[in-house]
């Protein structure tokens, strides 16, 4: 929901206010892992993995917070990330 306006509305405030979102996310991935990062799968992944995040409005309040545990599990899980 795309809200534009000139003047602060209470009414607009009170609606973001009680918004909400809900998604869910899907991956593909393998059972087991390889010995080394330098070694690729000779197969299709054989694994999925569906997560559901919800959460209060998606507008300022969960974007930051989305941002910012991005770049958490980025600093924490760099060792993990392959690089091509």
């Amino acid at each position: 929901m795309f809200i534009i306006y000139s003047n602060f509305n209470t009414q607009i405030f009170l609606k973001m206010k009680n918004m909400s979102f809900k998604m869910e996310f899907r991956g593909k991935g393998y059972e087991k892992k390889l010995a080394s990062k330098n070694e690729e799968h000779q197969t299709s992944p054989n694994k999925e993995i569906v997560t559901e995040v919800s959460g209060p409005e998606p507008g300022y309040v969960s974007t930051a917070r989305m941002i910012m545990y991005c770049a958490l599990t980025i600093l924490k899980e760099k060792t993990n990330i392959p690089v091509k």
